[in-house]
């Protein structure tokens, strides 16, 4: 077993993706669409349309405010949207899914690369 975890607790992981745009695809383009551009599927259903998540270097003078993004994802950071039942944070969940430190680690960290790679010029 994995980290001495039974299995029982590694099958979440199994279905659970770990690349970035997997993991995006898994719990980001429901609402922020499979682009990123803030048209999924859900967005029609909120008050708030979703941010376009291919501008965010853009609109930080070209520069991808990564640890600000990290925090959005885990803890709802300064956005008020992510933190609702509307729009969750994924921290607690990734923990959720995997009882080691590693892969939800290793999960959020790929999907920061991932959003990372699909910015805007």
């Amino acid at each position: 077993t994995l980290l001495g975890s039974s299995p029982s607790a590694q099958e979440p992981t199994a279905r659970v993706p770990l690349d970035g745009r997997s993991v995006y695809l898994a719990y980001c383009a429901s609402c922020h669409g499979v682009e990123g551009k803030g048209d999924g599927p859900a967005a029609e259903a909120m008050k708030r349309k979703p941010v376009d998540l291919t501008t965010i270097a853009k609109n930080n003078k070209g520069m991808f405010p990564r640890r600000t993004i990290e925090d959005v994802i885990v803890n709802g950071g300064r956005w008020k949207a992510h933190g609702s039942k509307e729009m969750p944070t994924w921290g607690p969940v990734f923990r959720l899914a995997d009882p080691s430190e590693n892969i939800p680690t290793a999960r959020l960290q790929n999907l920061l690369f991932y959003l990372e790679g699909i910015q805007t010029q």
